[in-house]
């Protein structure tokens, strides 16, 4: 049982680096000026964008609850990782529904 746990950790390490290089790609692929490149990366994007939202969620509430008093930085890392996870589901979702538009590529959103 540890070997498996142990094998299974290091080859997550090992695909972190993969994962992060595979989401750049995608990101500069959606704002391609060549049709079919755009339209592959728009949909990388906007199912990156929908399945990990909730994660700016968690992101937020962490950080602000460090930054600030416990009860105060938490409410607002709720609020703004509520707004943050709403903006990250809504840009996937155009992403999604407008992959198709020619010279259109979406609306890209920042990190968390």
């Amino acid at each position: 049982m540890r070997k498996l746990v142990a094998v299974t950790f290091v080859a997550f390490v090992m695909a972190i680096p993969n994962a992060w290089a595979m989401r750049t790609t995608v990101h500069e692929a959606a704002e391609s000026s060549q049709y079919g490149r755009k339209m592959g990366g728009m949909i990388g994007r906007g199912v990156i964008n929908v399945v990990t939202s909730f994660v700016d969620l968690l992101v937020n509430v962490v950080n602000e609850t460090r930054n600030g008093p416990p009860v105060v930085g938490t409410l607002v890392g709720v609020g703004k990782g509520a707004g943050c996870l709403g903006l990250r589901v809504l840009s996937g979702g155009v992403d999604l529904t407008t992959f198709w538009v020619p010279g259109f590529n979406g609306f890209p959103v920042s990190d968390s």
